[in-house]
């Protein structure tokens, strides 16, 4: 006869023993469940950490996307000053000597 993984089906002992067997049982469930909550509420906190970590770190290359847009304007306009007004000191140098030859 093949050894069963139990031994037998029924417990055999006082009701006293099968009562305190049962209330074992419950506690033992009742402490994974709870492992079980924390374990997922853990997870979660986790999840929801890395989300706003994600979201930061987004928000800081637009941030960084759009400085270097501004910085790139910003260079692009005071070389057109500076073209402009370069322009105007040719344009007023040219009416000086004009002025000069009339």
């Amino acid at each position: 006869e093949k050894p069963s993984l139990w031994g037998r089906l029924c417990f055999d002992g006082s009701k006293e023993e099968v009562i305190l067997r049962r209330h074992e049982s419950y506690e033992k469930r009742k402490d994974k469940v709870q492992r079980n909550v924390k374990k997922v509420a853990e997870m979660k906190m986790e999840e929801e950490r890395m989300t706003f970590r994600k979201h930061m770190a987004l928000e800081e290359r637009e941030r960084q996307r759009i400085d270097g847009i501004k910085e790139d304007e910003k260079k692009r306009a005071e070389e057109e000053m500076h073209q402009a007004f370069s322009q105007l000191q040719i344009n007023g140098a040219n009416r000086d000597v004009v002025n000069e030859v009339i």
